[in-house]
């Protein structure tokens, strides 16, 4: 049995249609009952990551923006935050402007956007998280955001990264999907996420377990005792993994949960 179990959300604790379905809501609920710490831990802000936990009804830690913000949500309170100042945000607008790619820009509570509309129709799995969208977005924002996601076609978001990587900022760069980039500062991921939040709550990483199907999920993956990746997932994301469960639209999630909760398990792989 395992003490902590860190889900993902999009691809993992959610199908495809962005739902929470019966069964692993079943087996989720079970697990926390059973005294597990189940953490949330998402690329969306603190306020898409509030919705997910406000529909499984429980009070339960989270990380949000790919690693940058972790809290609780029922006591409001926050333990760990980390920013990309200003002139490195502005920097990064600058580049993906001139490159013709969609930008994000995370607050904890504000969601803006820039760009070209038409990339917002890949978005599918935020639904009901208020997007702020902007003409210019360097002159309506004047906070540290926790996260940027730079959006459009694979090939040209690759060019983009290699010329973001020439300027050597102190930033960290992952994808959630080949088409989104995300752009948080530099040792922020979600595997050192889960790893503070393992030793405040004074839990082992071997009695942890991580579950994902992102590129973005492969650090946690990594340093858990117990990395599980989607079926759904990408195979360089299964080869990082200890274990692969069938997809998130046959309620995979649910055999990682039996796991975490002692039981044997099988099924055809």
């Amino acid at each position: 049995m395992y003490r902590l179990v860190a889900l993902d959300v999009d691809g993992t604790l959610v199908d495809s249609k962005g739902v929470i379905t019966p069964t692993v809501r079943q087996a989720l609920e079970e697990t926390i009952d059973n005294g597990v710490e189940v953490v949330i831990i998402s690329g969306r802000n603190a306020e898409g990551v509030s919705l997910i936990i406000n529909q499984i009804g429980r009070d339960l830690w989270y990380v949000s923006s790919g690693g940058a913000m972790t809290g609780r949500l029922g006591t409001n309170e926050i333990i760990r935050q980390a920013f990309i100042d200003q002139a490195t945000m502005r920097t990064i607008i600058e580049l993906a402007r001139e490159a013709g790619a969609g930008i994000f820009v995370e607050l904890p509570r504000k969601l803006y956007w820039e760009g070209d509309e038409r990339y917002l129709t890949w978005l599918t799995s935020i639904e009901g998280v208020n997007i702020c969208k902007m003409e210019d977005i360097l002159q309506d924002i004047h906070s540290e955001p926790l996260k940027m996601t730079l959006v459009m076609e694979r090939e040209p978001l690759l060019d983009l990264e290699k010329k973001i990587n020439e300027l050597q900022l102190d930033l960290h760069i992952t994808y959630s999907s080949p088409v989104y980039m995300e752009i948080t500062p530099a040792g922020v991921n979600k595997g050192v996420a889960v790893q503070h939040m393992a030793s405040y709550l004074n839990i082992p990483m071997s009695q942890v377990m991580a579950v994902g199907d992102g590129e973005n999920d492969i650090p946690m993956i990594k340093v858990a005792g117990l990395g599980v990746a989607m079926g759904n997932a990408p195979q360089v994301v299964k080869d990082a993994a200890d274990l692969v469960v069938p997809t998130n639209d046959e309620d995979g999630l649910v055999k990682a949960l039996q796991l975490a909760n002692g039981k044997a398990v099988q099924w055809k792989g």
